[in-house]
């Protein structure tokens, strides 16, 4: 791999950590999602609310993201300026004070944030999930869930879990064909 792709990897954070905070002003948010093993497992956030807005959008990271992620913090402020309220959500272990660990599987997660007190002047929730936020954010719409959701978007999502975890799982740094991976995937 080039210096240049290599910077390219990197360039997020550095700005990040180079410049102000990118995202809107928040309130730090935090609910008790109910799990059979653990009992209560507590769930945090950052919360951006537009007065008067009846829109929330909730947003989920992908794998070690969290809620102060850069494509987070953008999407927040694009809520913002659109008049919509947005929560951060950080999944569990995301703020590294959870006692559980991220799954891609706990979708139900997302009933405990939405009936979490402050949002019950929430008329419409969207979800935007990322990666594997994507992936928990579909699962979560296709199961009974909140009336009031409204629209479900799902950005860089895997769309075959198994063949995901090969491919990360595999060697590192090689190049394959252009169409290899899609082969062994959509087989």
């Amino acid at each position: 791999m080039s210096f240049p792709a290599h910077l390219r990897t990197i360039w997020p954070v550095v700005r990040r950590f180079a410049k102000t905070p990118l995202g809107p002003a928040f309130q730090a948010w935090s609910v008790d999602a109910p799990d059979p093993r653990l009992g209560q497992v507590r769930l945090t956030g950052a919360l951006t609310e537009v007065p008067g807005s009846r829109k929330l959008v909730v947003l989920v990271h992908g794998l070690g993201g969290s809620c102060d992620s850069s494509y987070m913090l953008r999407a927040a402020s694009l809520a913002e300026q659109l008049g919509v309220s947005a929560l951060r959500l950080n999944l569990r272990g995301a703020d590294r004070q959870g006692a559980d660990l991220y799954h891609a599987g706990l979708s139900r997660d997302l009933d405990a944030v939405l009936s979490s007190p402050a949002f019950r002047g929430i008329e419409e929730v969207l979800l935007l999930g990322f990666s594997l936020g994507g992936h928990i954010s579909l699962r979560y719409a296709l199961a009974d869930h909140d009336p009031r959701l409204r629209a479900v978007a799902a950005a860089c999502t895997p769309r075959d879990l198994d063949c995901s975890v090969t491919a990360v799982d595999g060697p590192a740094g090689g190049v394959d064909p252009p169409d290899k991976h899609n082969r062994e995937c959509d087989n």
